[in-house]
């Protein structure tokens, strides 16, 4: 099984995303995998060192404001929706899974109009602006928080929850409570 995967901007998009990559290599140790990110998001250094075959787009966000910047997104989203489309043709993925950010609104709607099954994940409460534009195209919808679903198609959506607290659940407390010079035998409280 071939599968994309995009999503950038933030670690609450590229970390899940990155969760996911490794849940379906348990699974299927012989499925390969392309992620594209945006060229100036944190996926730049985050995705890279983990091995997976690593592309980027030139995108942007839209000014929430009336700006002339906004034209220049626009331009952006046409140039990097034409580059998802060759680099989806060459890739050939059997699906097409983005978890938010701007760069994933250009790669899941080219994969959507090139007729490859896609997939969102929302991991927030509310949607971003991207995976609302996305439901329309989308073949599946999966969602971490039931109130969310009310901002999507019903028939679409789905509650998976969020691969990246499943897999922080499994992390040993005492190994990461000693990774950062804490005693384990202390409570601990984090804030961020």
């Amino acid at each position: 099984m071939k599968i994309l995967v995009t999503g950038g901007g933030t670690g609450g998009h590229i970390y899940p995303a990155l969760s996911f990559v490794d849940y379906v290599k348990e699974i299927d140790p012989t499925a390969e995998f392309l992620y594209i990110g945006a060229t100036r998001g944190l996926e730049n250094k985050i995705v890279p060192p983990t091995g997976i075959p690593f592309k980027t787009l030139e995108i942007q966000g839209f000014k929430r404001k009336l700006s002339f910047d906004n034209v220049k997104t626009i331009q952006l989203f046409m140039k990097s929706y034409y580059a998802a489309k060759k680099i989806i043709k060459e890739f050939q993925p059997d699906v097409v899974i983005g978890t938010g950010g701007y760069v994933s609104g250009a790669v899941v709607f080219a994969a959507a109009k090139l007729k490859i099954p896609t997939i969102i994940h929302e991991q927030n409460s509310i949607p971003g602006m991207t995976n609302k534009f996305l439901s329309r195209y989308v073949d599946k919808i999966a969602i971490c928080f039931p109130d969310v679903a009310s901002f999507f198609p019903k028939e679409k959506t789905i509650l998976t929850g969020n691969p990246r607290g499943q897999e922080v659940v499994t992390v040993e407390k005492s190994a990461i409570l000693s990774e950062f010079g804490l005693d384990p035998a202390k409570k601990t409280v984090v804030l961020f």
